[in-house]
């Protein structure tokens, strides 16, 4: 199972053949493809945020790609376990305020317990590959919980509660391919469909 709906896994699977397509031309297409003001700049500045990583040497759904191609290479059946990303995406862009998008363009102060982890990294690419473990990421996510408590609710907390059901439905042995993020939700679903204790 992979962290992807169809839709999404479609569109990585173009990008391979076609490559990444240019900032300038990701702003063109977003410019004259459909939708309205509010759902152009969620799309634009999610484009961004993708964009910030990779050129952080970091390469966002790399780790879907690889899966869905060693699922290709060695004939396994692959399931999409995340919810429709137009869902997401429509649910995000109704929830989100004017003062929302100006609390995300902002910079938001770094917690101290973070601070510490980045633990005075000198470039962008040192900093990036710090972030990378769970504690780093449960940090990210409880600081932005804070400020847009709805915006994680919907990216995080309702996706997580969905793929737990789909991974959990799934007969037999299951390999999961999913982002550091989802893990901590993930495992306090499993915990509660097996009528586990959630801490």
């Amino acid at each position: 199972m992979v962290e992807l709906c169809q839709s999404r896994a479609d569109k990585l699977r173009r990008q391979l053949d076609q490559g990444h397509g240019g900032a300038m031309e990701e702003l063109l297409r977003l410019v004259m493809g459909p939708g309205n003001v509010g759902a152009k700049a969620l799309q634009l500045g999610l484009g961004m945020f993708y964009r910030f990583f990779r050129s952080a040497g970091m390469d966002p759904g790399k780790e879907m790609v690889v899966a869905m191609q060693e699922a290709d290479r060695i004939g396994a059946e692959l399931i999409y376990g995340d919810q429709d990303v137009r869902f997401t995406l429509s649910k995000l862009q109704q929830a989100l305020s004017v003062s929302d998008i100006l609390k995300i363009l902002q910079p938001q102060p770094v917690p101290e317990e973070l601070k510490q982890l980045l633990g005075g990294s000198k470039d962008l690419k040192t900093a990036v590959e710090r972030i990378k473990n769970r504690k780093a990421v449960r940090l990210m996510a409880e600081g932005m919980r804070k400020q847009l408590p709805h915006v994680v609710r919907i990216m995080l907390d309702e996706r997580d509660e969905y793929m737990t059901k789909v991974l959990h439905d799934l007969p037999g042995r299951v390999v999961a391919v999913v982002g550091l993020a989802h893990l901590d939700g993930i495992e306090k679903n499993w915990r509660c469909l097996e009528g586990s204790p959630t801490n």
